[in-house]
């Protein structure tokens, strides 16, 4: 039998490991900044980020499971769901359905994954209007965002949906960490 003395300084040794441990993929980098955005009040965190990113004012509604990884039956017939990483209902003035996509990295975004998570939320909500948001690793948005952009609105043609209205913007991991840190501050 394991005694407490034993317990507690396991849970010390886990816990100094996943302190120093590096955020290996796009679920750790998600977990660890849009869960703390989870628990941050909109004004201080979410929303300032928001407003930055789509440049104008915008204000989401609080995150919550549900906004973390959601499945929607997939539009393409080799798979059987699409999982953004976070989607985040919003207001710009009107209803706005953002979806972020993160990745870890340089360059990992592709444009048939933007696409289909396009695709596959609209399918899913019907919203009128979405703002897919990349994170990344670059500090600028890559070459490729209109050309990606221009792709996801061919895919959303295709499936008789022309009338959602679509962007797509980029946030590096940089962007997010200094809006975080400057409303820390405050």
């Amino acid at each position: 039998m394991v005694g407490l003395n034993d317990f507690m300084r396991r849970s010390l040794m886990v816990k100094f490991d996943s302190h120093w441990q590096p955020l290996r993929n796009e679920d750790a980098h998600t977990a660890m900044v849009f869960g703390f955005l989870r628990h941050a009040p909109t004004s201080f965190a979410l929303d300032p980020w928001l407003a930055e990113v789509l440049d104008r004012p915008a204000v989401g509604e609080p995150l919550d499971v549900s906004s973390f990884w959601p499945h929607y039956v997939s539009s393409e017939d080799d798979r059987a769901f699409t999982e953004p990483d976070v989607v985040i209902q919003a207001d710009d003035g009107q209803p706005l359905l953002v979806v972020v996509e993160v990745k870890p990295a340089y360059g990992q975004h592709t444009a048939d994954q933007l696409a289909r998570e396009a695709v596959d939320a609209a399918r899913q909500g019907k919203p009128e209007r979405i703002a897919v948001v990349l994170v990344g690793a670059d500090l600028g948005a890559p070459p490729e965002l209109s050309a990606w952009e221009s792709h996801a609105r061919e895919a959303l043609v295709a499936d008789d949906m022309a009338e959602i209205a679509l962007e797509f913007r980029y946030s590096s991991w940089a962007r997010l960490a200094a809006r975080d840190r400057s409303r820390c501050a405050h």
